[in-house]
């Protein structure tokens, strides 16, 4: 892809296929896989460029993604989900969108 724009569609596809990636690592290393941020890197990568207000979307859809997925999952009390969201600032950085010193100001 080398259009800068991307649809909610396209974004929401990153998003799944990180969550996806999240649970396979996660699962395979007994929950000391990879991050969340690390999944939304990984997936996000080839579908670049995009911008920063591209990843904060695919954060949320990740997060909301794998809380459905992890809840549907469990049962009773195991429905009590924890997990670390995947930060966009991180992700910009780690894309190249952003330097630390733009993530640092905002």
């Amino acid at each position: 892809m080398s259009s800068i724009g991307k649809s909610e569609q396209e974004l929401m596809q990153i998003a799944s296929s990180a969550v996806t990636r999240y649970k396979r690592e996660v699962i395979s290393e007994n929950g000391k896989g990879i991050s969340l941020t690390d999944s939304v890197v990984a997936s996000a990568r080839p579908y670049m460029p995009m911008t920063h207000e591209h990843v904060k979307r695919i954060c949320e859809f990740t997060y909301h993604d794998a809380f459905e997925r992890i809840f549907n999952e469990r049962r009773g009390i195991e429905r009590n989900i924890s997990f670390d969201p995947a930060v966009a600032d991180d992700v910009s950085v780690l894309l190249g969108l952003r330097n630390t010193h733009n993530r640092l100001r905002g």
